[in-house]
């Protein structure tokens, strides 16, 4: 199947961009690229590494972070923040405008903390759990946007 989206990003943006994009249709009816040899993809939702400006919000606290990778079911943030345990909820604003003027909101949940060898925070997998069809879509065009660019 071949899909062909056109998106603008940002509010201010002065030009569209076109993607167009070969995926399969797995048996459980999730789309995903036809690279089945990058086992990142192997998952629910496609998955692309990018570096997108997150703030996340818990505890009356707001911190801005930056994503290593996205999908519609969890992101990765680069983070060294110790209070983001696992289990813990939070309210996630995801970039999706140029510049960061438009946003995605969702609740999420802490799935994975990540730490160095000296055993510092270096970054959080959390899972979206709060993330509407209309939000879902949203995301899936700025990844697609930033897999090609």
């Amino acid at each position: 199947m071949r899909v062909r989206s056109r998106i603008q990003i940002g509010r201010d943006a002065h030009e569209d961009v076109t993607v167009e994009k070969d995926l399969v249709e797995k048996e459980d009816g999730f789309m995903n690229d036809n690279d089945t040899n990058n086992p990142a993809n192997k998952r629910n939702y496609l998955r692309v590494e990018a570096e997108i400006p997150v703030r996340i919000e818990f505890e009356n606290r707001t911190i801005k972070l930056i994503t290593k990778n996205i999908s519609c079911g969890g992101m990765f943030l680069k983070c060294n923040e110790k209070t983001l345990q696992k289990n813990k909820e939070l309210t996630a604003y995801i970039g999706t405008g140029q510049h960061g003027t438009d946003e995605v909101k969702t609740l999420a949940q802490v799935r994975r903390v990540e730490k160095t060898e000296q055993g510092a925070v270096c970054g959080v997998a959390m899972e979206f759990t709060g993330l509407r069809d209309e939000e879902k879509e949203t995301l899936e065009h700025v990844m697609r946007w930033r897999k090609t660019n």
